[in-house]
Protein backbone atom coordinates (compact mmCIF):
# COMPACT_ATOMS: atom_id res chain seq x y z
CA UNK A 1 0.00 0.00 0.00
CA UNK A 2 1.09 3.52 -0.55
CA UNK A 3 -0.46 5.82 2.00
CA UNK A 4 1.01 8.94 3.51
CA UNK A 5 0.61 9.51 7.21
CA UNK A 6 1.77 12.15 9.66
CA UNK A 7 3.26 10.74 12.83
CA UNK A 8 4.79 12.30 15.95
CA UNK A 9 7.09 14.88 14.38
CA UNK A 10 5.60 17.59 12.23
CA UNK A 11 6.01 17.13 8.46
CA UNK A 12 7.49 13.65 8.93
CA UNK A 13 5.93 11.43 6.28
CA UNK A 14 6.08 7.68 5.88
CA UNK A 15 5.51 5.92 2.56
CA UNK A 16 4.29 2.34 2.11
CA UNK A 17 4.54 0.54 -1.22
CA UNK A 18 1.46 -1.40 -2.29
CA UNK A 19 2.57 -4.39 -4.38
CA UNK A 20 -0.43 -4.79 -6.73
CA UNK A 21 0.07 -3.08 -10.08
CA UNK A 22 -3.11 -4.16 -11.87
CA UNK A 23 -5.85 -6.80 -11.84
CA UNK A 24 -8.36 -8.04 -14.36
CA UNK A 25 -10.71 -11.04 -14.36
CA UNK A 26 -9.16 -13.29 -11.66
CA UNK A 27 -5.53 -12.31 -12.33
CA UNK A 28 -3.46 -10.03 -10.09
CA UNK A 29 -0.24 -8.57 -11.49
CA UNK A 30 2.32 -7.68 -8.86
CA UNK A 31 5.41 -5.52 -8.96
CA UNK A 32 8.83 -5.37 -7.35
CA UNK A 33 10.42 -2.45 -5.48
CA UNK A 34 11.37 -0.76 -8.74
CA UNK A 35 7.70 -1.02 -9.86
CA UNK A 36 8.52 -3.55 -12.57
CA UNK A 37 5.76 -6.07 -13.20
CA UNK A 38 6.99 -9.27 -11.62
CA UNK A 39 4.64 -12.17 -11.21
CA UNK A 40 0.99 -12.97 -11.62
CA UNK A 41 -1.42 -14.59 -9.15
CA UNK A 42 -4.72 -16.34 -9.95
CA UNK A 43 -7.60 -16.11 -7.46
CA UNK A 44 -10.25 -18.80 -6.88
CA UNK A 45 -13.13 -19.15 -4.44
CA UNK A 46 -13.03 -22.46 -2.54
CA UNK A 47 -16.65 -23.58 -2.34
CA UNK A 48 -17.71 -25.51 0.77
CA UNK A 49 -14.18 -25.40 2.18
CA UNK A 50 -13.86 -25.72 5.98
CA UNK A 51 -10.50 -25.12 7.60
CA UNK A 52 -10.81 -22.74 10.52
CA UNK A 53 -12.23 -25.08 13.16
CA UNK A 54 -10.00 -28.08 12.49
CA UNK A 55 -7.07 -29.22 14.63
CA UNK A 56 -3.51 -28.34 13.68
CA UNK A 57 -2.90 -31.90 12.45
CA UNK A 58 -6.05 -31.84 10.30
CA UNK A 59 -5.06 -28.46 8.86
CA UNK A 60 -1.62 -29.80 7.92
CA UNK A 61 -3.24 -32.85 6.36
CA UNK A 62 -5.45 -30.62 4.20
CA UNK A 63 -2.51 -28.49 3.06
CA UNK A 64 -0.34 -31.53 2.33
CA UNK A 65 -3.09 -33.23 0.37
CA UNK A 66 -3.59 -30.09 -1.71
CA UNK A 67 0.08 -29.97 -2.62
CA UNK A 68 0.09 -33.66 -3.50
CA UNK A 69 -3.05 -33.96 -5.62
CA UNK A 70 -2.58 -30.67 -7.41
CA UNK A 71 1.16 -31.30 -7.81
CA UNK A 72 1.53 -27.56 -7.43
CA UNK A 73 5.10 -26.44 -7.08
CA UNK A 74 3.92 -22.84 -7.30
CA UNK A 75 3.56 -20.65 -4.25
CA UNK A 76 -0.03 -20.49 -3.05
CA UNK A 77 -2.01 -19.01 -0.18
CA UNK A 78 -5.35 -19.92 1.36
CA UNK A 79 -7.10 -16.91 2.81
CA UNK A 80 -10.20 -16.92 4.98
CA UNK A 81 -12.37 -13.79 4.98
CA UNK A 82 -15.12 -13.32 7.59
CA UNK A 83 -18.38 -12.11 6.10
CA UNK A 84 -21.17 -10.72 8.25
CA UNK A 85 -24.33 -12.74 7.71
CA UNK A 86 -27.91 -12.66 9.03
CA UNK A 87 -29.45 -15.92 10.24
CA UNK A 88 -32.94 -14.73 9.29
CA UNK A 89 -31.91 -13.61 5.79
CA UNK A 90 -30.05 -16.87 5.15
CA UNK A 91 -33.02 -18.93 6.27
CA UNK A 92 -35.41 -16.90 4.11
CA UNK A 93 -33.27 -17.85 1.13
CA UNK A 94 -33.38 -21.47 2.29
CA UNK A 95 -37.19 -21.39 2.44
CA UNK A 96 -37.39 -20.30 -1.19
CA UNK A 97 -35.57 -23.48 -2.23
CA UNK A 98 -37.98 -25.80 -0.39
CA UNK A 99 -40.31 -27.88 -2.55
CA UNK A 100 -42.29 -31.12 -2.45
CA UNK A 101 -45.32 -32.43 -0.56
CA UNK A 102 -43.85 -31.56 2.86
CA UNK A 103 -43.04 -27.95 1.91
CA UNK A 104 -45.38 -26.34 4.48
CA UNK A 105 -44.08 -28.49 7.35
CA UNK A 106 -40.47 -27.91 6.29
CA UNK A 107 -40.96 -24.13 6.29
CA UNK A 108 -42.49 -24.30 9.78
CA UNK A 109 -39.43 -26.25 10.96
CA UNK A 110 -37.07 -23.70 9.41
CA UNK A 111 -38.93 -20.83 11.11
CA UNK A 112 -38.73 -22.59 14.49
CA UNK A 113 -35.00 -23.31 14.09
CA UNK A 114 -34.40 -19.72 12.99
CA UNK A 115 -36.08 -18.37 16.10
CA UNK A 116 -34.07 -20.69 18.38
CA UNK A 117 -30.75 -19.78 16.72
CA UNK A 118 -31.51 -16.04 16.82
CA UNK A 119 -32.30 -16.22 20.55
CA UNK A 120 -29.20 -18.29 21.27
CA UNK A 121 -26.61 -16.61 19.03
CA UNK A 122 -28.20 -13.34 17.93
CA UNK A 123 -29.36 -12.52 14.43
CA UNK A 124 -25.94 -11.66 12.98
CA UNK A 125 -22.76 -13.69 12.89
CA UNK A 126 -19.61 -14.29 10.88
CA UNK A 127 -19.42 -16.78 8.07
CA UNK A 128 -16.03 -17.48 6.48
CA UNK A 129 -15.34 -17.55 2.78
CA UNK A 130 -12.10 -19.14 1.63
CA UNK A 131 -9.97 -18.17 -1.33
CA UNK A 132 -7.07 -19.89 -3.04
CA UNK A 133 -4.45 -17.55 -4.50
CA UNK A 134 -1.89 -19.30 -6.73
CA UNK A 135 1.24 -17.81 -8.25
CA UNK A 136 1.59 -18.56 -11.95
CA UNK A 137 4.92 -19.36 -13.54
CA UNK A 138 6.33 -16.70 -15.82
CA UNK A 139 5.23 -17.39 -19.41
CA UNK A 140 7.83 -17.77 -22.12
CA UNK A 141 7.05 -14.27 -23.36
CA UNK A 142 8.68 -12.86 -20.22
CA UNK A 143 12.42 -12.59 -19.74
CA UNK A 144 13.81 -15.98 -18.76
CA UNK A 145 17.38 -15.73 -20.04
CA UNK A 146 20.04 -13.14 -20.75
CA UNK A 147 19.56 -13.89 -24.45
CA UNK A 148 15.85 -13.01 -24.28
CA UNK A 149 16.61 -9.88 -22.27
CA UNK A 150 19.13 -8.77 -24.91
CA UNK A 151 16.59 -9.43 -27.66
CA UNK A 152 13.97 -7.28 -25.92
CA UNK A 153 16.53 -4.58 -25.30
CA UNK A 154 17.31 -4.57 -29.01
CA UNK A 155 13.63 -4.42 -30.01
CA UNK A 156 12.56 -1.71 -27.55
CA UNK A 157 15.56 -0.21 -25.72
CA UNK A 158 13.76 2.85 -24.30
CA UNK A 159 10.99 0.79 -22.69
CA UNK A 160 13.47 -1.69 -21.24
CA UNK A 161 15.77 0.94 -19.76
CA UNK A 162 12.89 2.97 -18.29
CA UNK A 163 11.19 -0.10 -16.85
CA UNK A 164 14.26 -1.56 -15.20
CA UNK A 165 15.35 1.83 -13.88
CA UNK A 166 11.84 2.51 -12.52
CA UNK A 167 11.53 5.77 -14.48
CA UNK A 168 8.15 5.15 -16.06
CA UNK A 169 4.79 3.57 -15.46
CA UNK A 170 5.16 -0.16 -16.19
CA UNK A 171 3.26 -1.37 -19.23
CA UNK A 172 1.95 -4.88 -19.65
CA UNK A 173 2.03 -6.17 -23.20
CA UNK A 174 -1.24 -7.80 -24.20
CA UNK A 175 0.69 -10.88 -25.35
CA UNK A 176 2.13 -11.17 -21.83
CA UNK A 177 -1.31 -10.88 -20.27
CA UNK A 178 -2.81 -13.39 -22.72
CA UNK A 179 0.01 -15.81 -21.89
CA UNK A 180 -0.87 -15.56 -18.20
CA UNK A 181 -4.53 -16.24 -19.05
CA UNK A 182 -3.53 -19.47 -20.83
CA UNK A 183 -1.49 -20.52 -17.78
CA UNK A 184 -4.44 -19.70 -15.52
CA UNK A 185 -6.82 -21.87 -17.55
CA UNK A 186 -4.38 -24.78 -17.25
CA UNK A 187 -4.13 -24.22 -13.49
CA UNK A 188 -7.92 -24.05 -13.14
CA UNK A 189 -8.36 -27.33 -15.02
CA UNK A 190 -5.92 -29.04 -12.65
CA UNK A 191 -7.51 -27.65 -9.51
CA UNK A 192 -11.15 -28.15 -10.51
CA UNK A 193 -10.61 -31.90 -10.98
CA UNK A 194 -9.94 -32.29 -7.27
CA UNK A 195 -11.73 -29.42 -5.54
CA UNK A 196 -14.87 -27.39 -6.04
CA UNK A 197 -13.69 -23.92 -6.98
CA UNK A 198 -15.17 -20.85 -8.62
CA UNK A 199 -13.18 -18.42 -10.70
CA UNK A 200 -12.93 -15.09 -8.90
CA UNK A 201 -13.60 -11.78 -10.64
CA UNK A 202 -12.77 -8.10 -10.26
CA UNK A 203 -15.46 -7.63 -7.59
CA UNK A 204 -13.99 -10.35 -5.36
CA UNK A 205 -10.43 -9.05 -5.77
CA UNK A 206 -11.63 -5.54 -4.94
CA UNK A 207 -13.27 -6.95 -1.79
CA UNK A 208 -10.10 -8.82 -0.76
CA UNK A 209 -8.10 -5.59 -1.06
CA UNK A 210 -10.61 -3.34 0.71
CA UNK A 211 -11.31 -5.85 3.47
CA UNK A 212 -7.72 -5.42 4.74
CA UNK A 213 -8.45 -1.76 5.43
CA UNK A 214 -11.82 -2.40 7.11
CA UNK A 215 -10.86 -5.44 9.17
CA UNK A 216 -12.58 -5.19 12.56
CA UNK A 217 -14.56 -2.14 11.42
CA UNK A 218 -17.24 -3.56 9.16
CA UNK A 219 -18.05 -4.40 5.58
CA UNK A 220 -16.09 -2.17 3.19
CA UNK A 221 -17.86 0.07 0.67
CA UNK A 222 -17.72 -1.46 -2.79
CA UNK A 223 -17.65 -0.06 -6.31
CA UNK A 224 -19.69 -1.54 -9.12
CA UNK A 225 -22.00 -4.51 -8.81
CA UNK A 226 -21.31 -8.16 -8.12
CA UNK A 227 -21.76 -10.33 -11.18
CA UNK A 228 -21.83 -14.06 -11.75
CA UNK A 229 -18.37 -15.64 -11.43
CA UNK A 230 -18.16 -17.00 -14.95
CA UNK A 231 -15.17 -17.10 -17.25
CA UNK A 232 -17.48 -16.73 -20.25
CA UNK A 233 -19.64 -13.82 -19.08
CA UNK A 234 -19.81 -11.07 -21.69
CA UNK A 235 -21.58 -8.20 -19.89
CA UNK A 236 -18.97 -6.47 -17.73
CA UNK A 237 -20.57 -3.02 -17.86
CA UNK A 238 -21.50 -3.08 -14.16
CA UNK A 239 -18.15 -4.43 -12.98
CA UNK A 240 -15.58 -2.00 -11.60
CA UNK A 241 -11.92 -2.65 -12.28
CA UNK A 242 -8.79 -0.49 -12.06
CA UNK A 243 -8.51 2.09 -14.79
CA UNK A 244 -6.00 1.43 -17.52
CA UNK A 245 -5.42 2.57 -21.06
CA UNK A 246 -4.47 0.55 -24.12
CA UNK A 247 -1.40 2.01 -25.78
CA UNK A 248 0.84 0.98 -28.64
CA UNK A 249 4.58 0.41 -28.31
CA UNK A 250 6.43 -0.18 -31.57
CA UNK A 251 3.25 -1.46 -33.15
CA UNK A 252 2.39 -3.77 -30.25
CA UNK A 253 -0.58 -3.20 -27.94
CA UNK A 254 0.00 -2.89 -24.20
CA UNK A 255 -1.93 -2.11 -21.01
CA UNK A 256 -0.81 0.94 -19.03
CA UNK A 257 -2.40 0.80 -15.53
CA UNK A 258 -3.37 4.01 -13.76
CA UNK A 259 -1.56 3.77 -10.44
CA UNK A 260 -3.96 5.96 -8.47
CA UNK A 261 -6.88 3.76 -9.44
CA UNK A 262 -5.46 0.84 -7.45
CA UNK A 263 -4.29 3.05 -4.60
CA UNK A 264 -7.78 4.51 -4.16
CA UNK A 265 -8.82 1.10 -2.78
CA UNK A 266 -6.31 1.46 0.07
CA UNK A 267 -7.79 4.62 1.57
CA UNK A 268 -7.74 5.09 5.33
CA UNK A 269 -5.83 6.79 8.13
CA UNK A 270 -3.03 4.53 9.34
CA UNK A 271 -1.41 5.05 12.72
CA UNK A 272 2.08 3.48 12.75
CA UNK A 273 3.03 4.70 16.23
CA UNK A 274 2.20 1.33 17.83
CA UNK A 275 5.10 -1.09 18.19
CA UNK A 276 3.31 -4.32 17.29
CA UNK A 277 0.41 -3.37 15.05
CA UNK A 278 -1.03 -0.80 12.67
CA UNK A 279 -4.24 1.00 13.56
CA UNK A 280 -6.50 1.90 10.65
CA UNK A 281 -9.28 4.46 11.04
CA UNK A 282 -12.20 4.71 8.61
CA UNK A 283 -15.26 6.95 8.44
CA UNK A 284 -18.16 4.49 8.44
CA UNK A 285 -21.84 4.83 9.39
CA UNK A 286 -21.32 8.59 9.95
CA UNK A 287 -18.59 8.10 12.55
CA UNK A 288 -14.88 7.40 12.82
CA UNK A 289 -14.07 3.77 13.58
CA UNK A 290 -10.70 2.11 14.15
Amino acid sequence: MEIFNKIDRKFLVTEFQYPIEYYEDNLILKKDKARRVKGCWAVYHLVGFTYNFKSKREKMKILNSMTIFWTIKNDFHIRGVPRTSSIREDNEKMKKRVSGPLKIEAIKEIDAETQDLAELLGDEGNDYEWYLIVKLENPKTLFQTVKEFAKSLYQDPIRMINEYAGFSEPEIFLREFESYKILEETMYNRISKNAKVEIADEYIIQYLIRHQFYFGIGEPPMRGEKTKNDRFRTDKSKTWKPHAEIIEINGEKAIRPHRQSILSLTEGEIDISHMRHLEITQFKDKERKA
